[in-house]
């Protein structure tokens, strides 16, 4: 079974890959690691457009190429990166998670009801910035529904699944491939 806490190093090479990305001119709509149970190791999860707009088999070729070219870090190789479409369901999923981490609230239903009874803040500690920590119990992973894995509080960098228009999309696809065939000449 994968642990599901995040090494620093882990944690600091997640950031650098997003950074390594947006310097590319990829722009993804969401960047997490989770654990995938179904193989019971830690992936770093990127939502992307660029999916549907180029399909998985031309950006994973880009994302194999840029790592080759030592365009994104050395820590994150191309196998353990899952890429998905913001239009798939596990974006669908992480939309309500999106607006909990923006908040920093995690709200818990516990009547019959389903109705609200509890929130909490998540904590803010230099440690573990991203986790729930009430006293009682701790949270450090929420699981996806629909998928094998389960999203890692203290790894997530980024969700924005907002549709991007055609024009958009395209723009971004030639500025991140110019850029990383740029690296290769």
């Amino acid at each position: 079974m994968a642990k599901s806490n995040l090494s620093a190093a882990r944690i600091a090479a997640g950031r650098d890959f997003l950074t390594a990305l947006r310097r590319l001119g990829l722009r993804p709509e969401g960047l997490f690691w989770a654990v995938d149970h179904s193989i019971s190791e830690q992936v770093l999860v990127l939502i992307t457009g660029m999916y549907d707009h180029a399909g998985p088999l031309a950006l994973n070729k880009k994302l194999f190429e840029a790592y080759n070219l030592a365009a994104t870090p050395r820590e994150i190789s191309p196998f353990i990166v899952r890429t998905h479409s913001p239009r798939e369901d596990i974006a669908k999923h992480l939309r309500a998670f999106e607006l909990t981490h923006k908040n920093h609230v995690i709200q818990i239903g516990l009547d019959d009801d389903r109705d609200s009874i509890s929130s909490w803040s998540l904590s803010a500690t230099a440690e573990n910035p991203n986790t729930l920590d009430t006293g009682f119990f701790k949270l450090d992973s929420i699981e996806i529904r629909g998928t094998d894995m389960s999203l890692l509080l203290d790894g997530f960098y980024l969700l924005d699944v907002a549709v991007k228009s055609t024009a958009d999309r395209i723009a971004e696809w030639s500025r991140f491939t110019r850029r990383v065939n740029a690296l290769a000449a």
